[in-house]
């Protein structure tokens, strides 16, 4: 099918991206909040949810009158729940009386980062997962695993680990101790505070504990070290030695991070590369190309 209008999605597990893609080029995306994913329960109807919440916001800035061919969206947790996944393109397909694509966030990441092509991607954001995709349409996953079992080296667990050495955690001397009061407002770095934050309020802290390491602080450094380690040992059970690996997510934004972290790829045997485009590129590329690898993990109601 080949779209000339079409409406963009990214919804990860911090943030959803609605946003007009037109010849080539995604407009400023409309933003809310993230999902736990598709595979928890009823995360089809909150995925719907949020999408709609942008569109409603999207037509009252004007956008109501435009002709959309199509609708295209990478979500969190396609991967493990295809049935929620088909659920949603579905319900999309009916409610906004377009043809609907829905994919894994990851397959969206992967599209956009590699042109449509083979090849493996290494997401480092909120969550982390490496994800290959071979010319014949055979994949391997690595990590992807969520907070509780994996997604190591992720935004969340260097979060995690930053608070738990600001809060007594670890014996230390750490500057993440004044750096985690001055970030959540607190009188006090101590309590319990694990338990009552959302993965999205964790994973925000780890870009204080990446500026930490810049600064020298040796315990924000061994925790961005550990993760680093734990990001590569990700990539490398999705790829093989020479493999290019495009590197993406919210992590490598920081540009220590991603220096660190295209060197540790590049001792490990990889070659490392930044994304050719993004995630909302890529769902566009869903619904604009054909023969692509990626087909059977693409869900799509007419």
């Amino acid at each position: 099918m080949t779209a000339r209008t079409v409406l963009v999605a990214d919804i990860g597990k911090s943030t959803t991206r609605l946003a007009p893609w037109r010849e080539g080029t995604a407009s400023a995306p409309v933003t809310t909040a993230g999902i736990a994913g598709l595979a928890t329960p009823g995360g089809a109807a909150d995925a719907m949810g949020r999408l709609q919440e942008c569109l409603d916001r999207l037509e009252s800035g004007g956008s109501d009158s435009v002709h959309y061919d199509a609708v295209a969206v990478g979500a969190a947790g396609a991967l493990a729940a295809p049935a929620a996944a088909a659920d949603l393109a579905r319900t999309l397909s009916s409610r906004w009386r377009m043809p609907a694509c829905v994919t894994s966030d990851v397959v969206t990441a992967h599209l956009g980062a590699l042109g449509g092509a083979a090849g493996t991607i290494l997401v480092a954001g909120t969550g982390a997962v490496a994800w290959s995709l071979s010319p014949d349409g055979e994949s391997r996953l690595a990590d992807g695993l969520g907070p509780e079992l994996g997604d190591r080296g992720s935004g969340y667990w260097i979060g995690r680990a930053g608070i738990s050495a600001a809060t007594g955690g670890d014996s230390s001397p750490t500057r993440l101790t004044d750096r985690w009061r001055t970030h959540t407002g607190a009188r006090e770095a101590g309590g319990e505070v694990e338990t009552s934050l959302s993965v999205a309020a964790v994973a925000s802290f780890a870009r204080v504990v990446l500026d930490a390491a810049d600064d020298g602080d040796p315990v924000a450094d061994a925790i961005v070290a550990r993760a680093i380690d734990e990001l590569v040992a990700t990539a490398c059970s999705a790829s093989d030695a020479g493999d290019p690996v495009a590197c993406l997510g919210g992590l490598t934004q920081h540009a220590s991070f991603a220096r660190r972290l295209h060197t540790a790829l590049q001792a490990a045997g990889r070659r490392p590369q930044p994304p050719a485009a993004t995630a909302l590129d890529g769902a566009a590329l869903a619904v604009t190309a054909d023969g692509l690898p990626h087909e059977r993990l693409l869900h799509r109601a007419l």
